[in-house]
């Protein structure tokens, strides 16, 4: 199986970036015309308004909007919209609760059914019960990648992202699996303490063996306790960081309150209320630069030098799952969601349309030629062009968000 958790850089790039400094806009080829142009961050609105329409929308237009319309409107916005500070103090407020707590509420879910999963198959090893628990594990491995754009807080600073997906040490499990002084589920507990043998990883290596298609008749009846240990705990970390982020820790108050809170007297997590959307920001670019400059670069790469070989269709699917975080991140609900509202601000886009409904449009744009293109690659993962297509749009997006959206809430672009 191909391990997503303990990922290398890869230097080779699918994609051809061309800049034209001349007019100040960035083209992205990759073989397959996108007609995407960026405007670069140095360009004042005077600039934009002198591109003409055709030169921006070259080969594809964003929805039936025109440059002029799209200007005149984001004109008319200006007056009514939020100031920047504002728009980031709401972005704060409803980001916990419209994106970060629904995502854990999933994660907390699919755990559950993991764990029950792994009991299932302790008590009763049939080939039945081995399909539903590797089954159940790529729901909540993907439910755990749908969260990694906002993997920022308590994740790491308790130190349950270590928990949940640290990368396995295979050499430690089998060594563990064959210590006959562990007899009892309490030793187990006790010796496997280090992040390295256990979570999503480890569980993936019990359930699927080193070569991935381990038999029914190779587990023992401790391997079995072991994977039970393994997915109780996983269901044990994602219940706690859960309850940190609704309830609090050890004293403290709720983490969504910290965020809604960014910038109060008091709130020493969050200085200023900058401090928390640029946590929020730094989110979604962080994963944009792993999916879109590390892992569909050297999956692309590999498949290149393997020539007919197609990706790990499990690979894909959590790939999908990172770049489903991004858009719920972005949009401030699930992509599928029929719930969103024009008027929450629980996503990014409410503060980046109240600046640049440019930006904001070919974000979207790019996002959604980036999951139809994952879409395409699933269904047939053979389909080179369209993961190339993903990889390229999501390096748009990934460039936006790095040189337009960034510098916003880093206060690089002047008060609003």
């Amino acid at each position: 199986m191909h391990k997503l958790m303990n990922r290398g850089r890869l230097a080779a790039s699918a994609t051809s970036v061309f800049l034209r400094s001349t007019t100040g806009l960035l083209r992205l080829t990759t073989g397959v015309a996108l007609g995407i142009w960026l405007l670069s961050p140095e360009m004042s609105r005077a600039d934009e308004k002198a591109i003409s329409e055709e030169a921006i929308f070259e080969e594809t237009i964003i929805g039936e909007t025109t440059v002029d319309e799209t200007l005149e409107a984001s004109n008319t916005r200006e007056a009514v919209a939020p100031s920047r500070p504002e728009a980031m103090r709401q972005l704060n407020q409803q980001f916990s609760a419209g994106v970060i707590i629904p995502a854990y509420q999933s994660l907390t879910v699919q755990t559950a059914r993991l764990a029950q999963a792994g009991r299932d198959f302790e008590a009763e090893p049939t080939e039945a019960n081995l399909s539903a628990a590797r089954a159940a594990w790529l729901d909540t491995a993907s439910a755990w990648a749908a969260s990694s754009a906002f993997a920022f807080g308590p994740v790491h600073s308790l130190g349950y992202s270590a928990a949940l997906e640290f990368p396995s040490d295979e050499a430690g499990i089998e060594t563990l699996l064959r210590d006959p002084a562990v007899m009892d589920a309490q030793t187990l507990a006790d010796l496997t303490t280090l992040p390295s043998l256990q979570g999503f990883d480890a569980i993936a290596y019990l359930l699927n063996g080193a070569s991935g298609n381990k038999s029914l008749d190779a587990f023992t009846a401790y391997e079995r306790l072991y994977l039970r240990h393994l997915t109780t705990s996983a269901h044990a970390a994602a219940t706690e960081l859960l309850e940190v982020w609704q309830t609090g820790w050890d004293g403290y108050p709720p983490y969504e309150t910290l965020l809604a809170t960014a910038g109060q007297p008091g709130n020493s997590a969050y200085l200023s209320v900058e401090a928390g959307s640029e946590e929020i920001v730094r989110g979604i670019v962080n994963c944009l630069d792993v999916v879109a400059n590390e892992e569909l670069p050297a999956l692309l790469e590999e498949q290149r030098q393997l020539l007919a070989t197609a990706p790990d269709l499990v690979t894909l699917q959590l790939l999908n799952g990172s770049l489903q975080s991004v858009q719920t991140a972005y949009l401030g609900s699930p992509p599928a969601s029929t719930e969103k509202s024009v008027q929450s601000a629980a996503g990014l886009t409410y503060l980046v349309t109240t600046e640049n409904e440019i930006v904001d449009q070919q974000i979207r744009q790019s996002l959604d030629i980036a999951a139809n293109g994952m879409a395409n690659a699933i269904a047939d993962p053979s389909d080179t062009e369209s993961l190339a297509l993903a990889q390229a749009s999501l390096f748009i997006a990934y460039t936006l968000l790095n040189q337009e959206v960034l510098p916003m809430v880093q206060g690089e672009m002047g008060d609003r």
